[in-house]
């Protein structure tokens, strides 16, 4: 039945386009920073990317996944205009906390020599612009997201070479830059934005429901941020931020077969916990749903690996210059392995809040948490390099496949 159910859904392209605009914009601007300001640079970088991947999972757990819940919405215009002003009072505390943050750990993290207002604005926008796009997602607007997505990053990878010619090109620069483009994509749609609010239409007992749904969520994107970011994290305080920089070069050409699966966090969700409302889905149907997702993923993604993995020196030097990663051949590996491990994430947690058993969530990315805020620094600090990469691929593995035995063995008949 669910088989059946998903090979009638008609998917279209423009979010898959949409997805591999924003994952190749993010990869190429992380190449041009490499080869213009150089590996440090790229690391300072990738160190303000782990927190703005950190804020708008904040933003997803808190707010956004709650329009794809199987709670029943009591009129689009309602729950739009109370997520809003959740978003609002969202983006104040994120504003403080991250001012607190950057100023207890801005020199341990090594981001001392950008400026915080900067960096706080340009997490203010960036996430404002998310959460306006995810309501254009919402009601199949995708052409809208495109356009929003293209601006940013054409427009930051173009604004990269002129700062260059003039030779005035900096990280600090570059992010203002960065932050103004947004700031003109977010204002371009915010009229059409305000077409699907009422600043007097809200419900508080839509607040109690967003909080119910999204307590777990939120407790377990905090608990995510000590997962891999604290080993890359302590992997530079310990080592060098340019080990951290090679990683995430690494990684970066790892993680190009998520263009797929972030692609479908747009359009899946909500199709899927409407099907659970509509029928009795048991576990041998979900499993089969599952196993079919990870089969197309392998049978696709495994060749593109091998075919990276094997050419990798080709590729690097056509890519990033004169990176050398012959010596650091395990670091590339451990990448590949840490995506592939990842791979169950997407339809399982998809199925986990479709259920609306976010609670299950937590206690992985909890035991993740626990595990990296134990041991991260001291099998650094013993193992070095080797130490980061074990530790990494088992904390991977603890935040994946504990929420899937939780699920199937206590939810699931």
């Amino acid at each position: 039945m669910i088989k059946k159910h998903f090979l009638n859904l008609k998917v279209k392209v423009i979010p898959y386009l949409d997805q591999a605009i924003i994952s190749m914009g993010n990869f190429l601007i992380g190449i041009f920073i490499y080869r213009f300001l150089g590996l440090i640079d790229f690391a300072t970088f990738s160190i303000i990317w782990f927190i703005s991947h950190l804020i708008n999972s904040l933003q997803m757990s808190a707010i956004i996944n709650f329009m794809n819940s199987s709670y029943k919405e009591d009129g689009k215009i309602f729950l739009y205009t109370t997520l809003f002003y959740s978003e609002i009072i969202f983006s104040l505390i994120i504003c403080i906390f991250i001012s607190i943050f950057l100023f207890a750990f801005a020199d341990y993290m090594g981001v001392n020599n950008l400026n915080n207002l900067t960096l706080i604005f340009f997490y203010f926008i960036f996430q404002l612009n998310n959460f306006i796009k995810r309501i254009f997602y919402h009601n199949n607007l995708y052409k809208i997201t495109i356009i929003n997505n293209t601006i940013i990053y054409f427009g930051s990878i173009i604004s990269i070479f002129c700062l260059d010619y003039y030779e005035i090109f900096s990280l600090q620069i570059f992010m203002n830059f960065f932050s103004i483009i947004v700031l003109f994509s977010t204002l371009l749609f915010f009229n059409k934005f305000l077409s699907f609010i009422n600043i007097s239409k809200r419900k508080f007992e839509h607040f109690k429901s967003i909080w119910n749904y999204s307590k777990w969520l939120i407790c377990s994107s905090c608990s995510d941020f000590f997962c891999l970011n604290l080993w890359q994290i302590n992997l530079a305080a310990n080592i060098s931020p340019a080990i951290l920089g090679l990683f995430r070069a690494c990684y970066n050409m790892a993680s190009f077969i998520n263009i797929f699966y972030l692609a479908f966090e747009n359009i899946y969700p909500k199709k899927f916990s409407r099907f659970i409302k509509e029928s009795n889905v048991n576990k041998k149907e979900i499993m089969h749903y599952i196993n079919s997702f990870l089969f197309n993923f392998f049978k696709v993604a495994i060749p593109l690996l091998l075919l990276v993995f094997f050419f990798s020196k080709d590729i690097f030097n056509l890519i990033y210059g004169d990176l050398d990663i012959s010596e650091h051949q395990t670091i590339l590996a451990a990448s590949f392995v840490i995506i592939l491990i990842s791979v169950a994430k997407f339809p399982v947690y998809f199925t986990i809040r479709s259920y609306n058993k976010t609670k299950i969530i937590f206690f992985g990315s909890f035991a993740g948490a626990l595990f990296s805020v134990m041991l991260s620094e001291i099998m650094i600090t013993e193992f070095g390099v080797n130490g980061f990469i074990f530790g990494t691929i088992v904390n991977q593995i603890i935040i994946t496949y504990l929420p899937f035995i939780i699920l199937f063995k206590k939810y699931l008949k």
